[in-house]
């Protein structure tokens, strides 16, 4: 009698610390897609600031074209 309740015991913790397992697993791939996403937004704002210094300068070579005129 005692051994079966040590075995429902070990059963109910192992199932309880698989639920925590796999809640944790779900966690870390919520926080891996979360990272993805950010580092594709980094790039991105990355791109659109190049592309904006790229403008910025192309307009400083055009000024100064019109200077020299």
């Amino acid at each position: 009698d005692d051994i079966g309740f040590k075995l429902k015991a070990e059963i109910l913790l192992t199932t309880l610390l698989r639920e925590k397992l796999l809640s944790k697993q779900q966690e870390v791939e919520q926080l891996q897609a979360e990272v993805a996403t950010a580092a594709r937004g980094h790039d991105i704002l990355r791109s659109e600031v190049q592309g904006a210094l790229d403008s910025l300068s192309r307009a400083s070579h055009k000024m100064k074209d019109l200077e020299l005129k």
